[in-house]
Formats: structure tokens, C-alpha cells, sequence
């Protein structure tokens, strides 16, 4: 094989294989592990996910899917890529933040809530004990009116006799 420009003759024992895609079916077992077959199915991939899924099973094919993907972008593509991935960066980082400074402030609300009902609570036993001291009083009360109550009708009935004995 030379070179058409100069001349050089290449070697003298050039080989060149080719490789047939659409026999892939017709594999042999030297073919498959000679990883011509995976040669073949990079060569047919359609999407970047079957490259991926490729490269992932040899380190020769992943480096090519890599020269594929850098090949494959220009300059202005690449910014965007970036632009696109630092700003959705930068979108969580303040929605995780924006979330954080809202969970921080419901937190003091929840607090001050929380200390305004045990303050009510303290109130109202305060109250109930008051309640309970002024029921007893009226109870002491009850008990001293029912007392006064049975003496004067006693008295009445004591006066009633000393009535009826009166000429």
C-alpha cells in the first residue's frame, strides 16, 4: 500500500480487515470474543444511551464513546451544557435554602406558639386552683348556713313551745 500524495510505500505487509454490520447475527465464537461484535453495535448505536450501555463493557469502547462525545460537541454546545448545569446548581442551592430558611422560621413560629400555650395552660391551672379554693370556701359556707339554718329552727321551735305555754 503506498501513499498517493508522496509515495511512501506504508509496509509490505499491510492487512485490512472489515468488519460487515449488518451481519452481526452471523458472529462467530472468535468474532464475539474478539469483541467485534461490540465494534459492530457501537458502530450501529443510535442513541447515546446504547453507546453508554457499550462502553460501560470495555475500556477500549468507552474511550472511543468518549472521543465520540467530545467529537461530537462544539465550543458553543459545551457553554450552554455548563451554563445550564450551574444554573440548575444554583437553583437547587437556593431552593434548598429558601426550604431551610422556611423550616427555620416555622420552627421559631412553632416555638413561640408552644410557650404562649404553656403560658395559658399555667393560667388556667392557676385559675382551677382558684376556682377549687373558692368552692371550698362556699362549701365552709353551705355547711355554716345549713348549721345556722338548724339552730334557728330550733330556736323557732323553742320559741313556739314557750309561746304555747303562756296564759
Amino acid at each position: 500500500m503506498r501513499n498517493t500524495k508522496n509515495g511512501n510505500v506504508y509496509a509490505s505487509n499491510f492487512r485490512l480487515n472489515v468488519l460487515c454490520l449488518s451481519n452481526i447475527k452471523l458472529a462467530t465464537e472468535e468474532d464475539i470474543n474478539n469483541k467485534l461484535v461490540l465494534w459492530a453495535r457501537l458502530f450501529l448505536a443510535t442513541t447515546w444511551e446504547e453507546v453508554k450501555e457499550l462502553a460501560m463493557q470495555d475500556s477500549a469502547i468507552k474511550e472511543a464513546a468518549e472521543f465520540m462525545a467530545y467529537s461530537n460537541t462544539d465550543e458553543q454546545s459545551t457553554y450552554f451544557a455548563r451554563i445550564k448545569a450551574e444554573a440548575l446548581a444554583a437553583y437547587k442551592s437556593v431552593y434548598k435554602s429558601g426550604w431551610e430558611d422556611c423550616l427555620d422560621e416555622s420552627a421559631k413560629i412553632i416555638a413561640e406558639k408552644d410557650s404562649i400555650i404553656s403560658n395559658q395552660n399555667d393560667a388556667l391551672s392557676e385559675k382551677d386552683s382558684i376556682i377549687s379554693d373558692q368552692n371550698d370556701a362556699l362549701s365552709e359556707k353551705d355547711s355554716i348556713i345549713s348549721d345556722q339554718n338548724a339552730r334557728l329552727a330550733a330556736l323557732k321551735a323553742e320559741l313556739d313551745e314557750l309561746k304555747g305555754l303562756q296564759p
